[in-house]
C-alpha cells in the first residue's frame, strides 16, 4: 500500500479502497467528475450525518492530487446537497471561551468603522448594533454553531448562514481567521436586520451585509486594489462608509450603493425578507432594549480610549 492510501485509510478505510480500485493508487491521475462519484459519492448517499472522520479522509485524499475543475464542481454539488439536508455535525458554541472568536469579530476593534444608513433597507448600522447582537448571544437568545466535518465545508458554496426562524448563527470551518471574522460580521448584519423586524428585498439585505463585510475586510487588509470587479464594486461602497461619505443626499454614495444592489441581483433571488409570522415575540422590542444598553456601553468604552 502506498503512503497516501495509508493516510486516507486511517480516517476511512472504504474511501481509500475505492480510490485504489478506481485509480490503482495513481497519484498523478487527474480526477474527473465520474471519479468523484465513484470514490467519494457513496459517503453522500443516505441521510446519516457525515462524520468528521469522513471529511478528514476526503481532504487527506484530495489535497495532494490533481482535481479537474468539473470534478471540483461535482464535489461542491455533493457538499451543498448535504448541507441543504442538514447532514453536518454542528457544534454548539456556549462558553465565553468557545464564543471568543465571535465576540472578537463583533468587538470595537473590528466593527468601529461600520456606520451607515442603508438606502435600500432603511436600516442604520453602527458598531453598537454588533455589540447588541453579541449581548443577545450571551443571553442565549441567539445560538451559535460551528460545523465540524473535518474541513469538508471548505468546498461548500456558502461559508455560513444566519437563520431568522431559529435565531441561529452557523459558520463553517475556516483556515483563515480573518475570513472567519468577515463572515461573522456579514451574517450578524443579517441578524441585525432580523431583530429589527425589517421588510425588504433580498438584494438590499445582501448589499448591506456585503458592504459591512467589506469594511471589515478593508480594515484587516489595508488599502490594496482588487482586480476582481465584483469585489471592487462592493469595496467602492465600503470605502465611502470608512471615509464617512454616506450622507443620504450624496449622489456618489447612492450610486455606489446602487451598483452593489445590481450586483446582488445577479446572484440572489429577489425574495422579500420580512418578519417571520411564526415568531411569538416582537424581536424589535427586545432589540430596542439591548441596543440602547449596547450604545451606552460602546460610548463609554470609546470615551475611555480617547482620553
Amino acid at each position: 500500500m502506498g503512503e497516501l492510501f495509508t493516510v486516507v485509510a486511517r480516517h476511512d478505510q472504504r474511501l481509500a479502497e475505492r480510490w485504489k480500485a478506481r485509480t490503482g493508487e495513481n497519484i498523478h491521475r487527474e480526477l474527473q467528475p465520474e471519479d468523484i462519484e465513484f470514490i467519494i459519492g457513496p459517503i453522500f448517499q443516505g441521510k446519516l450525518e457525515i462524520t468528521q472522520q469522513q471529511g478528514q479522509a476526503i481532504i487527506a485524499l484530495l489535497e495532494p492530487l490533481r482535481v479537474s475543475v468539473p470534478a471540483v464542481k461535482r464535489l461542491r454539488a455533493l457538499v451543498d446537497g448535504a448541507e441543504s439536508l442538514n447532514r453536518w455535525r454542528l457544534e454548539p458554541l456556549v462558553t465565553d471561551d468557545e464564543l471568543r472568536p465571535v465576540y472578537t469579530a463583533l468587538g470595537q476593534g473590528v466593527v468601529s468603522k461600520i456606520r451607515f444608513k442603508s438606502p435600500g433597507t432603511g436600516v442604520t448600522y453602527a458598531p453598537f448594533d454588533y455589540l447588541a447582537i453579541a449581548n443577545l448571544m450571551k443571553e442565549k437568545k441567539i445560538a451559535v454553531y460551528e460545523s465540524k466535518v473535518g474541513g469538508l465545508t471548505l468546498f461548500a458554496s456558502s461559508r455560513g448562514y444566519y437563520t431568522s426562524t431559529k435565531n441561529q448563527l452557523v459558520f463553517h470551518e475556516f483556515r483563515n481567521p480573518d475570513k472567519r471574522t468577515a463572515l461573522i460580521v456579514h451574517e450578524v448584519t443579517h441578524a441585525i436586520q432580523d431583530w429589527r423586524d425589517i421588510r425588504s428585498r433580498r438584494r438590499f439585505t445582501e448589499a448591506d451585509a456585503f458592504i459591512a463585510e467589506a469594511v471589515v475586510t478593508r480594515t484587516q487588509r489595508g488599502n490594496s486594489p482588487q482586480s476582481d470587479q465584483n469585489t471592487a464594486t462592493v469595496e467602492a461602497a465600503a470605502e465611502k462608509v470608512m471615509n464617512g461619505l454616506v450622507n443620504e443626499r450624496s449622489e456618489d454614495w447612492n450610486d455606489a450603493y446602487t451598483a452593489v444592489v445590481k450586483l446582488m441581483a445577479q446572484f440572489y433571488d429577489d425574495d422579500e425578507v420580512k418578519e417571520d409570522a411564526k415568531e411569538k415575540i416582537k424581536e424589535r422590542d427586545i432589540y430596542a432594549r439591548v441596543v440602547s444598553a449596547a450604545e451606552l456601553t460602546y460610548s463609554s468604552a470609546a470615551s475611555r480610549t480617547t482620553r
